[in-house]
């Protein structure tokens, strides 16, 4: 047995033609799939095809859908290119009717890994990771793919603190820290100390 489905049909001829795709009856099934999760917890992995302003188009399977830029990563995305030409894992949110496609989140699903991810962390251990942005008070770091932690100002080490008082660290500069507590609430707290 072999989904079809049907394209065009000739019966006013003496064959009766009909002309039907088992590759876009896939393609339906699959797109019917993700439609019918939408709001359920089911991640897809995805192909992030093109960039657009605004977000990007992803293909699952076949099947185009679109990603808000502001959804692509836990925090707010440093480099929108980053993504372009890797597989992810996306959570498909709504159906926009208007713009006739399935929105998908990224960062839903990185969401999703956060609390295993904290389990994982204990005091002492060490990470690289890259700068989210920065307050007066420290410097938000996001590193594990899925986690954010904050080094306050003064767990900053020299060379840190330098760039951090000159205001020349900028979201996107790597940085190395160590866990130094999970606080209430799983805040992560860094030190470079």
């Amino acid at each position: 047995e072999l989904e079809v489905l049907i394209k065009k049909t000739n019966l006013d001829c003496e064959t009766g033609e009909i002309e039907v795709s088992h590759a876009e009856a896939i393609k339906h099934i699959q797109y019917r799939e993700i439609f019918e999760s939408i709001g359920k917890r089911v991640a897809y992995l995805a192909k992030v095809k093109e960039l657009i302003h605004g977000g990007y188009f992803l293909d699952i399977n076949g099947v185009s859908v679109f990603m808000p830029g502001s959804l692509g990563g836990v925090n707010k995305l440093i480099d929108f290119n980053e993504l372009l030409g890797q597989d992810i894992y996306v959570v498909p949110l709504n159906y926009s009717k208007e713009k006739d496609y399935i929105v998908v989140s990224h960062r839903d699903y990185l969401r999703t890994l956060i609390p295993e991810a904290l389990d994982a962390l204990d005091p002492g251990d060490s990470f690289s990771g890259f700068v989210t942005g920065s307050t007066k008070f420290g410097v938000f770091v996001e590193f594990n793919k899925c986690l954010t932690g904050l080094i306050h100002k003064t767990d900053l080490d020299e060379a840190t603190i330098e760039l951090f008082d000159s205001r020349s660290l900028k979201p996107g500069d790597e940085i190395d820290f160590t866990i130094k507590e999970i606080a209430q609430k799983n805040r992560i707290i860094l030190t470079q100390k």
